[in-house]
């Protein structure tokens, strides 16, 4: 028995524009997509749970795993004072397992 391919899909654009509302939307209606939780260098804002928001990280080991090769995009947004990015493995085994994984990047990630 083959497994099927998974697919990656990239909801993309500048901020402000809507991204995490037809995210939300998205995955309310296609039960089947699975969200990559990106990383980034920023603090967690009032209401946000490590792990499924994002993951925190400081800027020490943002670099270490940016060095290392771990992100399959990542960029400095917001006036270059943040990093973030998506990091590989919550990507690829996902992938590797027939999922459909969808990205909620940045405009300036997708060009990275």
């Amino acid at each position: 028995m083959s497994q099927t391919e998974g697919q990656l899909v990239v909801l993309s654009g500048p901020s402000g524009v809507g991204k995490s509302t037809l995210l939300r939307r998205l995955l309310t209606d296609f039960s089947a997509l699975i969200p990559s939780i990106s990383a980034t260098t920023r603090p967690p804002r009032t209401g946000e749970t490590p792990g499924i928001d994002y993951h925190f990280l400081s800027a020490e080991e943002f670099d270490s795993s940016r060095n290392a090769g771990r992100f399959i995009e990542c960029c400095q947004v917001y006036g270059r004072e943040y990093w973030y990015g998506t990091l590989e493995d919550e990507v690829t085994p996902r992938l590797t397992h027939g999922k459909w994984v969808i990205l909620e990047i940045d405009v300036e990630g997708t060009l990275s």
